[in-house]
């Protein structure tokens, strides 16, 4: 089955790209070639697998195999330190983009001052036990504001598709500073085919 997502995002979020911009920002927001912002497959695959782990976790002891099969079906095996075998699951998981549409009308006139809009930088610094800021503790991020991103999982085996609604819907959180408040969010299922 093929999974359709929505991500509402309630607050600003950062999935960080690895790149700063010099002297100006410490962590840039991952972007696509057009300059739009985007969440990788990869951390998406990786929030559902840390879902999953956890409903596993606290699962009545009689439906603990199910999430067990469901984990390693849908996610794959990790290797560990005592194997170098890791097998892929068979769900593939695409990034998370806004819709062509809106990009489409972002990249009419006045294009880049339309993309800079969905960007803004906050400022963060260290505070040590008498409230004052550390030196040299002074961050800058690049973050984006809140909108609606579309992804699709697909390849979901029909009978794993309610545990991964419940995985979807267990997410709160995405991103960089999850801890500090960004990446506020909810995954929406929009359709199932």
């Amino acid at each position: 089955m093929n999974i359709v997502y929505q991500i509402e995002f309630l607050s600003d979020w950062q999935c960080g790209s690895g790149l700063t911009s010099g002297a100006d920002i410490d962590s840039m927001q991952v972007k696509d070639s057009m300059g739009f912002p985007y969440v990788p497959g990869k951390t998406i695959k990786g929030l559902l697998r840390e879902a999953a782990e956890t409903l596993y976790d606290f699962a009545e002891e009689g439906s603990k195999a199910s999430w067990e099969t469901f984990i390693k079906a849908c996610f794959g095996n990790q290797s560990d330190k005592t194997s170098d075998q890791s097998e892929n699951g068979v769900c593939h998981f695409s990034n998370a983009e806004l819709t062509e549409h809106l990009k489409q009308q972002l990249s009419a006139d006045n294009a880049q001052e339309k993309i800079n809009a969905l960007f803004r930088t906050i400022f963060s610094t260290a505070i040590d036990q008498d409230g004052q800021a550390l030196e040299h503790s002074l961050r800058t991020i690049e973050v984006t504001v809140p909108l609606h991103l579309f992804g699709q999982i697909q390849g979901c085996p029909k009978e794993m598709l309610s545990k991964m609604q419940d995985c979807l819907r267990f997410v709160k959180r995405l991103g960089s500073d999850r801890n500090r408040g960004l990446g506020r969010c909810r995954l929406i299922v929009k359709e199932a085919i």
